[in-house]
């Protein structure tokens, strides 16, 4: 029988600090969730990176993590015209 695979969570402090202190990952984006929750993208120098949802209640699970980030520049968007 297989066994469902454990995601690892806890204070998001705790989760953030074990990040940076083994991987040296540091937030680089975050966005409210239609849950409510909060989901931050850690990143490194290394391009080692982290996906982390810190629930409504405070508690922070890793969804996914990998290697080989690559930041992508943003366009900047044109100013619309807005008639008065």
């Amino acid at each position: 029988m297989a066994q469902t695979p454990t995601i690892p969570c806890g204070a998001h402090a705790s989760i953030l600090g074990q990040l940076a202190e083994r991987y040296h990952e540091a937030p680089a984006n975050m966005r409210l969730a239609h849950s409510g929750g909060i989901v931050e993208i850690l990143t490194s120098e290394t391009g080692s990176w982290t996906i982390v949802l810190t629930h409504p209640n405070g508690i922070s699970c890793l969804l996914r993590a990998g290697e080989h980030w690559e930041p992508v520049k943003q366009k900047k968007k044109k100013a619309r015209y807005m008639p008065s």
